[in-house]
């Protein structure tokens, strides 16, 4: 058995049993080979090596704790570049540690191993959550942007000083996506579909409240007629999406929250109050008192959250 000091980096796949249930068994194991691979490119692309599958995610030992922050970014933005052209989407959430660990029959022994896979369990889809001595490793290698969470109670440890690892898609690669003309791709044989929602568009414009429901059976292309002819008027339109689940999978507000929150994620906090302030103003008093004992910090991932809800609950009402 030999010790050492290594960066502890521990993904998992979020809502991994309703992904399954909601494609089916053969189209999920598709995306969980995607979604394995996507995992160990930015992995090892900053230098890490892969020491176990979990079945739903990965578990990666780093010798430089940057290099490990690099990878968890990565991996993120590896997954909103996938999400953004398909049909199943997924997120990922990833936790950090570091620290002196055993190596044994190839495995990892110690409390960073168990830090780290405790801080992904308490991460939401699309998060990183590190123990505080990964950024103190880190150093300002990187320039990556670190937000105090406070003392998090993790299952079987002591409180636990951690932080949020803050990232954001590549505006370069947002700009060459959005540069892409929908009007360049054909979709044929869709002529009727697409004039009666063209028309249901033109009511919305005009003041109207519209519902559309489109039905097809899987892989006939409803997802993207509707994102598409939603991208074709985005400057007037704003297009919110989520994933669909099987009933009784999701809180009545889930599909609502779940959608807003992904329209909110690139946003920063003050513009994130300044679009849902007018319905949670007790959110935005609460939002802007600082934080005390017993009472989580609000991140920018859980002020989204929240926000989500709150705006969820005012539209639906």
């Amino acid at each position: 058995m030999t010790t050492s000091v290594v960066t502890l980096l521990v993904t998992d796949l979020v809502g991994s049993t309703a992904l399954r249930v909601q494609t089916g068994e053969d189209r999920f194991d598709g995306i969980r080979a995607e979604h394995d691979r996507l995992m160990r490119e930015q992995i090892t692309a900053w230098h890490g090596e892969v020491a176990k599958h979990t079945g739903d995610g990965m578990i990666a030992v780093f010798t430089g704790a940057s290099d490990a922050v690099s990878a968890a970014r990565s991996i993120q933005k590896a997954v909103e570049r996938r999400n953004r052209h398909a049909v199943e989407r997924f997120e990922v959430r990833v936790g950090l540690s570091a620290g002196d660990v055993s190596f044994e029959d190839g495995d990892y022994f110690g409390t960073p191993p168990v830090e780290a896979a405790r801080l992904c369990a308490a991460a939401e889809g699309g998060q990183i959550l590190a123990a505080d001595v990964v950024r103190v490793l880190a150093g300002s290698r990187g320039g990556h942007t670190y937000v105090p969470v406070g003392e998090l109670d993790l299952k079987g440890l002591p409180p636990l000083a951690s932080v949020e690892v803050v990232w954001a898609p590549d505006s370069t690669e947002r700009q060459r996506a959005d540069s892409v003309d929908p009007r360049a791709i054909p979709m044929v044989g869709r002529s009727t579909e697409v004039r009666e929602l063209l028309a249901e568009l033109t009511r919305v414009r005009g003041g109207e409240c519209r519902t559309m429901l489109v039905l097809g059976e899987p892989g006939v292309g409803k997802t993207r007629i509707v994102s598409e002819l939603l991208d074709l008027h985005r400057d007037d339109v704003t297009g919110l999406n989520a994933r669909a689940y099987p009933l009784g999978n999701t809180a009545s507000l889930g599909l609502w929250t779940e959608a807003i929150e992904r329209h909110l994620r690139p946003l920063e906090p003050d513009a994130v109050l300044a679009l849902c302030g007018p319905y949670v103003d007790d959110l935005r008093r609460s939002c802007r008192a600082r934080p005390g004992p017993g009472r989580a910090a609000w991140t920018p991932t859980r002020l989204r959250r929240a926000c989500s809800r709150g705006w969820a609950r005012c539209w639906t009402t």
